[in-house]
């Protein structure tokens, strides 16, 4: 009988999630600054979008300017973003482009929640509290305790009644919603 040969063992190391995907990343601006570019002045090129991935600077087109206002504004406001196009870049504004650059937070928060979405399903990632649990997070440098009252499981992110705050189903206002990364149980 023939000897069979030894395969070597491949030890699988657990795959490690990177951090959470960012509302700031350059992919949630990239897709912010293509559907407002598609929007107000056709579908960019892929040229146009390279341009200003090797070289912001010196690109030229209304893409890159779009990019520009939306990597150097905190305030996405249709507004806020036509007056930069206008004073900075030198762009003529109109009624219609401030109503289509109004969609810019939309649209970064849509691209942001889906890219976060695939990061849960991408790493196999699942909630590690429970409803009821209570939790510990910081908001603007303050801590505060809280109970979990609602998961929302494709995003890692809880709803927390904190009282302190004044969250009560009562009031309108059940919780600040916090990412999983940013709680810490309580032990009791």
């Amino acid at each position: 009988m023939a000897e069979q040969p030894v395969l070597p063992h491949v030890i699988m190391k657990p795959r490690v999630a990177p951090p959470r995907p960012k509302r700031g990343d350059p992919q949630c601006i990239r897709a912010t600054a293509i559907k407002l570019t598609s929007t107000i002045s056709g579908v960019p090129t892929a040229q146009q979008i390279e341009d200003v991935e090797t070289d912001l600077e010196d690109a030229d087109s209304e893409y890159a300017d779009i990019y520009r206002a939306l990597t150097n504004n905190h305030n996405w406001d249709g507004y806020e973003l036509a007056k930069y196009l206008d004073e900075e870049l030198g762009w003529e504004v109109d009624v219609s482009t401030v109503q289509d650059l109004d969609n810019a937070e939309h649209y970064r928060y849509t691209e942001h929640n889906a890219r976060v979405e695939k990061w849960v399903i991408d790493y196999e990632l699942t909630p590690k509290y429970a409803v009821g649990d209570i939790v510990t997070f910081k908001q603007e440098s303050k801590s505060y305790e809280g109970t979990i009252r609602q998961i929302y499981v494709k995003q890692l992110r809880y709803v927390v009644e904190v009282p302190a705050l004044g969250h009560n189903a009562n009031s309108g206002t059940l919780g600040s919603v916090v990412e999983e990364e940013d709680l810490e149980k309580q032990t009791v």
